[in-house]
């Protein structure tokens, strides 16, 4: 299957199109964006409710161990993303981070 891209070059750049894409989706249901792995799951079932999984979240391995989950980056721009899916603005929580020691990091939008 085809992967869509979206390019986004340094200011410097001559050719914008050869730079690597910030943002890759993988048809799939996920997409890559700055070097972590998301995928979105909307299932049938949960109307008005979006999750997020995040594998290899460059936050939480930069900001290392921690007690509480510590990726407010990639919550914003997930909330930047239901707001401009649903229409609406949401609120999302991260429900696990990888600074906590869980395998991925999880946002859930309502």
């Amino acid at each position: 299957m085809p992967r869509s891209r979206l390019g986004v070059a340094d200011l410097g750049e001559s050719d914008p199109l050869s730079s690597p894409p910030a943002l890759e989706a993988d048809g799939r249901g996920g997409l890559t964006l700055g070097g972590a792995r998301y995928l979105l799951i909307r299932p049938e079932t949960l109307v008005g409710l979006q999750k997020a999984v995040v594998h290899g979240s460059p936050v939480a391995e930069t900001y290392g161990p921690s007690t509480v989950p510590v990726c407010h980056l990639i919550r914003g721009v997930l909330e930047s993303f239901a707001r401009a899916i649903f229409d609406r603005s949401s609120t999302v929580v991260e429900t696990a981070c990888a600074a906590m020691g869980a395998p991925v990091c999880r946002f859930v939008a309502s």
